[in-house]
C-alpha cells in the first residue's frame, strides 16, 4: 500500500514538473516576441529634403525662366520704327535745273512758267521786255504735318519792280503746291519793291518765319517806291492761306 501511495505521489509531482516547465516555456516565448516587436523598428513616412545643391538649381531655372519671359515681354512691348516720310526736295534741284516758277513770278508764262536756272539765276525776254528770276533762300517747311522744300525767288520785272515770291515744293520737277507772295504782310500801300532778308527764313510750327524790306510806315509818303520800313512775322498755315501774325515793323537802316 505504500509503494503504491509513493508511485502515485511521484507521478503527481512528474506531471507537476512538466505542466510547470510547458508554462515557464510559453511566457519566455511571449516575454521573447514582446521584446522582439518593441525593438524592431517601425517604418516611418518619408519626406525628400533638397540638398543646397538642388536649391541652387531650383533657383538658376527659376531666373531663368524669368528673364526668358521678362525679355519676351520687353521684345513684345517695343515699338517699331515709324515709315520715313518722303524726303523733299534738295536744294541744289532749285539751283541748277528746270524748275517750275509760282504763277506770280512767271511773268512770260512761257511754258507754263518753267525756267533753267545756273546758279540759282535765270532770264527771260521777249524781244521787248527783259526779265529774271534769282533763288535767293530756302528751308525746310513743315504745314499741317507734311514737310515741303520752301524757296524764295526774287522776281524782276524791269526798273524797280521786284517782288519776292515763294513756292513750296514737295517735287522738285512739279510746280510748288503752295505759293504766296510776302506782300500780303505788307500796309497799309504795296511798295513795289519787297523782298526778303538773306538768312531769315526760319521754319516755325505750321508755317515759317521771315524778315522784309519795302514795308511802309506811317511817316512814308504814299507812292510806290517811298517804302522806308523794315519788318518781320509769322506766315501760319491755316489750311487754305497763310495768316501773319507777330508782326513787328521799325525803321530801315541803309
Amino acid at each position: 500500500m505504500s509503494r503504491v501511495m509513493g508511485a502515485r505521489v511521484m507521478a503527481a509531482v512528474t506531471v507537476l514538473i512538466m505542466v510547470g516547465s510547458v508554462l515557464g516555456c510559453a511566457t519566455a516565448g511571449r516575454d521573447a516576441g514582446s521584446s522582439t516587436n518593441a525593438e524592431s523598428p517601425i517604418a516611418a513616412p518619408t519626406t525628400a529634403v533638397a540638398s543646397p545643391s538642388d536649391e541652387g538649381s531650383a533657383s538658376s531655372d527659376a531666373a531663368a525662366t524669368q528673364e526668358s519671359l521678362t525679355q519676351e515681354a520687353v521684345n513684345t512691348s517695343t515699338p517699331q520704327p515709324l515709315a520715313e516720310q518722303t524726303s523733299v526736295p534738295d536744294e541744289t534741284a532749285f539751283f541748277n535745273g528746270e524748275v517750275i516758277l509760282p504763277d506770280e513770278c512767271a511773268w512770260l508764262e512761257n511754258d507754263e512758267g518753267r525756267v533753267n536756272l545756273v546758279d540759282g539765276f535765270a532770264s527771260m525776254e521777249d524781244g521787248i521786255i527783259r526779265m529774271s528770276v534769282t533763288v535767293k533762300q530756302t528751308a525746310v517747311v513743315t504745314l499741317d504735318g507734311k514737310a515741303y522744300r520752301a524757296v524764295i525767288f526774287a522776281c524782276w520785272g524791269g526798273g524797280n519792280l521786284v517782288y519776292d515770291h515763294m513756292g513750296f515744293y514737295d517735287d522738285a520737277s512739279a510746280p510748288p503746291a503752295i505759293q504766296t507772295g510776302i506782300q500780303i504782310a505788307a500796309g497799309p500801300y504795296q511798295s513795289n519793291a519787297i523782298f526778303a532778308v538773306e538768312g531769315t527764313l526760319k521754319p516755325i510750327d505750321n508755317g515759317f518765319h521771315l524778315e522784309w524790306v519795302g514795308e511802309f510806315l506811317p511817316t512814308d509818303e504814299a507812292c510806290s517806291a517811298c517804302a522806308t520800313g523794315a519788318a518781320e512775322a509769322d506766315f501760319v498755315w491755316n489750311g487754305s492761306f497763310f495768316d501773319v501774325r507777330n508782326k513787328t515793323t521799325w525803321q530801315r537802316q541803309d
